[in-house]
């Protein structure tokens, strides 16, 4: 809805993973007007829409502070 809103090309999400011993740890980034944000935690698989809302948060948070 905001990128509707102000005009610009919706976001793209990428799914990240990391091994953590016997475990993988998930996250997510997301790339908004060719700038790239990671999501700011790592989530265990079940969680992984998670981690896909949190990326999108620090976008939202990101394009807020942009100057346009």
């Amino acid at each position: 809805e905001a990128c509707r809103d102000a005009q610009i090309m919706p976001p793209t999400f990428q799914i990240v993973s990391d091994r953590r011993g016997g475990r993988t740890a998930w996250s997510s980034q997301v790339t908004i007007r060719g700038q790239t944000l990671a999501a700011r935690y790592w989530y265990d698989g079940k969680n992984l829409n998670n981690a896909k809302e949190d990326a999108a948060e620090c976008a939202l948070n990101w394009l807020s502070r942009a100057a346009w």
